[in-house]
């Protein structure tokens, strides 16, 4: 269930909270019917919530805010505001990629990724 995942999701942010403070906030708006309804693959917004944290600079000077939010009737939306690190990590996108493929095999529905110079979103179907 996506309650499940969302407390995945807690338990990653709580560990990085250690590592970050305040400079890293997460903010859940998901609706209870929500949580108890619908799936997404395993892990999928975890690994969302860690490419956020490895591809940005969290500090007091640049604080990282993710979201998670109902972006339609069926679909939620994982955005994060963009702090581009000075010593970029190259990514692979492996990790979008698995999401992806997750959804190819799972769902009908289309996985979407935006970004622009302000934020990074990727919004994901849930599976009924």
């Amino acid at each position: 269930m996506l309650g499940d995942e969302i407390e995945m999701v807690n338990t990653y942010y709580y560990l990085q909270r250690k590592r970050f403070g305040n400079y890293l906030e997460l903010d859940v708006r998901l609706k209870e019917d929500v949580l108890k309804n619908f799936k997404v693959p395993p892990l999928s917004l975890q690994l969302l919530i860690e490419n956020a944290v490895k591809h940005n600079m969290v500090s007091r000077e640049t604080p990282l805010k993710v979201e998670i939010f109902q972006s339609g009737e069926e679909s939620i939306t994982v955005r994060n505001n963009i702090n581009v690190k000075l010593n970029k990590e190259v990514s692979t996108g492996i990790g979008l990629m698995n999401i992806t493929s997750r959804y190819r095999i799972l769902s009908k529905g289309q996985v979407l990724i935006f970004s622009d110079h302000s934020y990074f979103a990727v919004t994901v179907p849930l599976i009924k």
